[in-house]
């Protein structure tokens, strides 16, 4: 992450709600504490906004992505069309 100051780091923390969602908010409070942006969806996506466009301009505006992985996380899920971490990750790497 950036060492400069007045350099704001933007980080795109993907998550499985029923594994890490506690996990993804105290990472976010953390690194706004730290000074980073980070985009969580809970509370970062507005009323009426357009899920999977508000995760796309997420993840192109961002500087790094954290895919946080829990014990039920399962790794087949990332081959799921409809799967919403599939697409966040997906779209990381375009």
């Amino acid at each position: 992450m950036s060492t400069q100051p007045g350099v704001t780091t933007t980080v795109f923390v993907s998550y499985q709600r029923a594994d890490t969602a506690f996990a993804a908010l105290a990472l976010k409070y953390a690194l706004r504490v730290g000074g980073h942006d980070a985009f969580v969806d809970t509370g970062s996506i507005g009323a009426g906004e357009q899920f999977r466009q508000a995760i796309a301009a997420a993840v192109a505006g961002s500087h790094v992505m954290l895919a946080l992985v829990g014990p039920r996380f399962e790794a087949t899920r990332l081959h799921e069309p409809a799967s919403v971490v599939a697409f966040g990750v997906n779209r990381s790497r375009s």
